[in-house]
């Protein structure tokens, strides 16, 4: 799997809005449904905040067009600092390998996680 592009959106008080493109490179499809999450991650790699994500990776097939996955978070409770957004998809078996992205920012902040994009969230008014 692969993310070719990611767009964030903060310019609603309170929320990010995310468009993130999800493509299959491989062979085959992927016959589960693991969990997609979208993450906050702190600088140092600490995930402050995960949430389930709307977009799934089954039926997502070889070759065909990559799949907007339209993603919302609500920070408007968190401190004002800079964050990366990062996108994992967990394995639900216990001690299971995650789905590792065919990105260079895998694995870059956080372990597991595939880094999309740094944040400044600012004070608020």
């Amino acid at each position: 799997f692969h993310v070719p592009w990611v767009v964030v959106d903060g310019s609603t008080k309170g929320r990010l809005d995310l468009q993130i493109a999800v493509e299959n490179r491989g062979v085959a499809p992927f016959y589960r449904d693991w969990p997609a999450e979208i993450g906050l991650l702190s600088s140092d790699g600490k995930s402050v905040y995960v949430t389930k994500a709307k977009g799934r990776i089954r039926g997502l097939l070889p070759g065909s067009k990559a799949q907007v996955w339209n993603e919302s978070l609500d920070v408007s409770r968190w401190l004002p600092g800079t964050y990366i957004i990062a996108i994992r998809i967990a394995n639900p078996m216990p001690k299971g390998h995650p789905i590792r992205f065919a990105n260079e920012s895998q694995d870059a902040d956080a372990d597991g996680w595939l880094s999309l994009a740094t944040i400044a969230l600012p004070e608020s008014n």
